[in-house]
């Protein structure tokens, strides 16, 4: 099967993707995420000359009933689900390789990670 020009494919991983931390239990969720971002790249290699867009999204977090009040009262930057959508569609529409989002969100976890542990 051949892809379209001018689809799009897209993946929509984590934030915690960036969180390169020693955090308990996070070994084998940033490394899945990792490994989804570096799969996307890939594809986007593949399909360029077929006219295919691929686009990343890493959202913060988003207000889901997921999160319980605990998560909901310590999280800050939270962010509705209309306004995630909308930032979706909009790396989408704007052809984003990768898009992360909020920008606060990824700069603090991109800066933990690069403390020493």
């Amino acid at each position: 099967m051949q892809p379209d020009p001018g689809q799009t494919a897209t993946s929509l991983d984590g934030g915690v993707t960036w969180l390169n931390m020693p955090l308990n239990n996070t070994y084998y969720v940033t490394a899945s995420k990792g490994g989804v971002i570096t799969l996307m790249n890939s594809l986007s290699l593949d399909l360029r000359a077929s006219g295919v867009d691929v686009t990343t999204i890493c959202p913060g977090f988003v207000d889901t009933p997921m999160l319980g009040e605990r998560d909901r009262s310590v999280i800050r930057g939270l962010l509705s689900p209309r306004d995630a959508a909308q930032r979706v569609l909009s790396a989408i529409s704007k052809k984003r390789r990768l898009y992360s989002f909020p920008l606060r969100t990824w700069f603090f976890a991109r800066l933990g990670s690069l403390m020493p542990h």
